[in-house]
């Protein structure tokens, strides 16, 4: 007799998720999705997040054939990956 074959481990997806702030825990998951995104408090922001830190246009999440990068935009407040703080772009 064998073992019961145990279900494969979901997939991981990639998360946009607010540390700090009145949206603290909240998350985007960003499964199936393709070309860029725009994060922001902005009307053009397709991933919206109203906070006092946010900027009308904060940051870009890119995805292409080589991976997922995030672009900081911000001029103000800056934009954090895991606690740190970088500019520019960051492959994810």
């Amino acid at each position: 007799m064998t073992a019961p074959k145990q279900p494969a481990p979901p997939p991981k997806q990639p998360a946009l998720v607010v540390t700090g702030g009145p949206l603290n825990g909240k998350g985007v998951f960003m499964s199936g999705v393709t070309g860029e995104r725009l994060l922001g408090s902005g009307v053009q922001a397709q991933l919206h997040l109203e906070a006092k830190n946010v900027e009308i246009a904060h940051a870009k999440v890119r995805w292409n054939e080589t991976g997922v990068f995030l672009d900081d935009l911000s001029q103000q407040h800056g934009t954090f990956l895991n606690g740190q703080r970088f500019q520019q772009s960051c492959g994810l």
